[in-house]
């Protein structure tokens, strides 16, 4: 018999996001980046080994 109740999930996300300036660009769990303003700004990720890449964006 499968016991009742619901299935939990033990996922670990492979990349971390982040968005230097939210007030010109945000970043979500799923690393999609949404304009905010115009401006520059650095979209970090992050491996869960410690790597970290930075990307430099423009919003026109």
């Amino acid at each position: 018999k499968k016991p009742k109740g619901k299935k939990v999930s033990t996922h670990i996300a492979k990349y971390r996001y982040e968005s230097l300036d939210e007030s010109v660009a945000t970043v979500d769990i799923l690393g999609r980046v949404k304009a905010v303003s115009k401006g520059k700004t650095s979209i970090l990720v992050y491996t869960q080994n410690g790597l970290c890449k930075k990307f430099n964006i423009t919003v026109k």
